[in-house]
Parts: C-alpha cells; sequence; structure tokens
C-alpha cells in the first residue's frame, strides 16, 4: 500500500546520521514560536565540517545571535558529509544567516576549500516539539 498516486513512484528517504557539532538557540525561542511558522533550511554538503569547528560555538553564537530573525542553528557531522540547518523568522534573515556563517568559515579557514551545497531543503516548520526532559534523582 502507498500513500502516492496512481503511476507515481517516489524514491525512498535519504537517512542522514551524525554528531551534533554545534546547538545554538535564540534567546525566547519559545514565545517567538507562537509569533508564526519559522523558515528552515538544510544545507547537505559532499564534505565534512571544518576541522574544530566546535571550538568557535562562542564567536558563531555572538554573531548568530544578533541577527535578525535568526531562530535556531544545528551543524551536524555525519561520516563523509555535513549538515546545517538554520531557522529564523523568515526566509530573508534565514539566507543572510548563512550567509554570513559561509562568510566565517571562509575567514576562520582560509586555506580550506569552500565546501558546495549538494542538497538544499527549505520550507516552513510547521511545529517544533523536544523530548521532556528527565526529572533528577
Amino acid at each position: 500500500m502507498t500513500n502516492s498516486p496512481k503511476g507515481v513512484t517516489v524514491a525512498p528517504p535519504q537517512i542522514l546520521q551524525g554528531e551534533p557539532i554545534i546547538r545554538i538557540e535564540a534567546e525566547g525561542l519559545e514565545q517567538r514560536q507562537a509569533t508564526g511558522a519559522a523558515h528552515v533550511t538544510m544545507r547537505v554538503f559532499d564534505d565534512s565540517a571544518p576541522p574544530g569547528l566546535a571550538n568557535h560555538t562562542d564567536a558563531i553564537r555572538e554573531f548568530m545571535t544578533a541577527m535578525p530573525g535568526f531562530r535556531s542553528y544545528w551543524s551536524v557531522a555525519t561520516d563523509n558529509a555535513g549538515v546545517s540547518i538554520i531557522s529564523g523568522d523568515d526566509k530573508a534573515s534565514v539566507d543572510a544567516i548563512g550567509e554570513r556563517m559561509r562568510e566565517f568559515i571562509n575567514t576562520t579557514y582560509p586555506d580550506r576549500e569552500p565546501r558546495s551545497v549538494a542538497q538544499l531543503i527549505e520550507g516552513s516548520a510547521l511545529f517544533r516539539t523536544e523530548a521532556a526532559k528527565a526529572a533528577a534523582v
């Protein structure tokens, strides 16, 4: 049984697994979610994140949280690639944050070839949920 219309073949989903390198969220994110859906962009890179990127989390947090419309940023390392996920109030803010991150990488790692985006997925986030925090024992 399938949910696809007759005659339409849908490729199986691509599963990306990895370890989070960086996770940054704007202050008051839960309250801002009530203002409307976020725009989210996921970039899949053919190459892994630059070595030591997590060591720059404070600098990245500083410029991202100062940018208008910023909601959250994730960087994930897979076995042979990398993924970044940016959410913001709208497409323009997400694009600006992505461009600023690209500038940061190019400046911080001048000898590294810029990574190309192998796949770009973007759209509106309809909801966000997190696992409940376990009670302290």
